[in-house]
């Protein structure tokens, strides 16, 4: 029978608990592997290595990301004109499309209570100078990469688009049982001490009641099937002009947890949207 990953096995465990090396460990290794000249101060020292190399690198990233880092930017400027005082009314809308569950009424509140440091009242739609309307599109674990590629397509554009896969190819020269161990112990290394980010990935659509009558005329190609599709055009006549943007909150600490993470980035995204006026 073939001993290798029980020798293996126990290799690992006498270096990572520094315990005497037992003479059968080596036996179970088999003569096969000693005749491609395995020896045995080569793989001590590459487990060895390997598990300083890891807690090195662990260690590492536990001091950059030890403390929470949370960010938050728009895709496009929106500029709002100076208005009377009477006119510092805003309706405010706050919808959730992701598949978390996020209090979307503790968010109009504590944005109206921002809104009203700045001079502005909440009322109703009908009444109200300016509509504030948010949809809330992504709300979770990303990829950095992936989130700032998603703020970059703008409002209505594409979530969680591919982002750049990185591999990384460990050399196979020398010992493949030290290989294999020290794969082993970084893969634990990196398992105990992860480098997370959370983000909420909001669009925004702001109106502004506008004294003249507004034609606004859209296009939308919809696609049928995969050979086909139909393109609509409407024209809509309102009182309110509108813009849009997009909003990316990121959060990012060490073995965070997404129930930490999101009290914040609510916090900011309402610090943000707020700012707004």
């Amino acid at each position: 029978p073939d001993y290798t990953g029980r020798g293996l096995s126990l290799l690992i465990r006498q270096c990572l608990y520094n315990l005497p090396m037992p003479d059968q460990a080596w036996a179970f290794l088999g003569e096969r592997e000693m005749n491609v000249k395995i020896n045995k101060k080569i793989v001590v020292s590459v487990v060895v290595v390997s598990v300083a190399l890891s807690g090195c690198a662990a260690t590492q990233t536990a001091i950059e990301h030890r403390n929470l880092d949370v960010t938050t930017k728009m895709s496009n400027t929106i500029f709002l004109n100076p208005v009377a005082d009477s006119e510092k009314t805003v309706y405010v809308q706050i919808k959730n499309t992701s598949d978390q569950q996020i209090d979307t009424n503790t968010m109009i509140r504590g944005l109206n209570a921002q809104l009203v440091q700045h001079g502005y009242q909440t009322i109703p739609f009908d009444k109200a100078h300016y509509i504030l309307q948010v949809n809330i599109l992504q709300a979770g674990k990303i990829d950095p990469v992936e989130a700032q590629q998603s703020l970059l397509a703008g409002y209505g554009g594409a979530i969680g688009a591919a982002a750049l896969a990185a591999s990384m190819n460990h050399g196979a020269r020398g010992i493949v049982g030290a290989g294999l161990a020290g794969g082993l112990v970084e893969m634990a290394g990196n398992a105990l001490v992860k480098d997370v980010t959370y983000s909420l990935i909001t669009d925004v659509q702001l109106g502004e009641r506008s004294a003249n009558v507004v034609t606004t005329t859209s296009t939308q190609n919809l696609q049928q099937g995969s050979s086909g599709g139909i393109t609509q055009n409407s024209q809509t006549i309102s009182n309110f002009t509108y813009s849009r943007t997009r909003v990316l909150s990121t959060a990012d600490q060490v073995n965070l947890e997404f129930a930490e993470a999101l009290p914040t980035l609510q916090s900011q995204l309402e610090h943000s949207l707020a700012g707004l006026f």
